[in-house]
């Protein structure tokens, strides 16, 4: 194991994590001074309304498998775990950019207060619209995580998640389709250019 470069890694890691937080507070200040109406969203239909919480949840248990296979990939495929964790670490900087270039108003109406945007941990944001974190988290957990296995109907079961889980994103109304198409879009491409 190269430490120097696991510590490299998992610095690289922290400081794009605290520029998201950074800039997830800034697009929510940004999107609460503009108080624009959400954007149209052919799938922000209320009817078919998916709930908030559920994706949270299905989140948090996304990032648990998350860990977990970083950790056995640290223990047993030392490169391929420097690959995927440099992957989050390049798909989130992408997205600190793609915030801060890209002013969508919010796909709901915001009503949270404007926090100092270097101290405060939000659970979740208004405004940093462009592009999914929520997908690419888990798109690029299913990029890796498939790259190890074998068996066919597992595989495709995780494929078969992802679209269900990028679509209750939409439902939700956590992002606009076109957030969640260019996190999956940006996810395969950045997993194409480490896995060259």
């Amino acid at each position: 194991m190269n430490y120097k470069k696991l510590i490299q890694t998992v610095l690289t890691m922290t400081v794009v994590f605290y520029g998201t937080m950074v800039m997830g507070n800034y697009a929510t200040c940004r999107d609460i001074e503009k108080s624009l109406p959400p954007i149209n969203d052919v799938l922000h239909i209320d009817a078919l309304l998916f709930p908030q919480t559920a994706v949270f949840f299905t989140l948090v248990i996304v990032n648990i498998v998350l860990s977990v296979f970083i950790l056995y990939l640290l223990k047993y495929k030392f490169d391929k775990c420097m690959k995927l964790m440099n992957n989050i670490s390049l798909l989130y900087a992408i997205r600190i950019l793609c915030i801060y270039f890209t002013e969508y108003p919010n796909s709901f109406i915001c009503e949270e207060t404007c926090e100092p945007i270097w101290t405060t941990v939000r659970g979740d944001f208004c405004g940093d619209i462009m592009f999914s974190g929520h997908t690419a988290t888990a798109f690029v957990l299913i990029l890796y995580l498939t790259s190890e296995l074998k068996n066919k109907w597992i595989i495709y079961s995780l494929y078969i998640f992802q679209a269900f889980y990028s679509m209750s994103i939409i439902l939700s109304r956590l992002h606009y389709t076109d957030d969640v198409i260019m996190a999956l879009l940006l996810t395969y491409g950045s997993y194409k250019l480490m896995n060259r």
